[in-house]
Parts: C-alpha cells; structure tokens; sequence
C-alpha cells in the first residue's frame, strides 16, 4: 500500500520505505531507518 502524507512522524512509524520528491522528481528512496535515524 502506498500512502501519500507530509507527517513524518507517522512515516516514521509506519512505513517500510520512503519515497521524498521536490518539484516532481525523487530526491530520496530508503528505508525508512536510514532515512530518519540520519535525520536524527
């Protein structure tokens, strides 16, 4: 299932993979460990 948000903190908690895009494009594709615990 794929599920469109801008809150990352439920992203966080729920997803397996994170997909970031600007301006249509994909800027960002990990898992949602990698994507956030860089963040942190």
């Amino acid at each position: 299932m794929m599920v469109v948000t801008h809150e990352l903190e439920f992203a966080r908690n729920v997803a397996d993979k994170v997909l970031f895009m600007a301006n249509g494009k994909t800027k960002e594709y990990k898992t949602a460990d990698e994507v956030f615990c860089a963040r942190a």
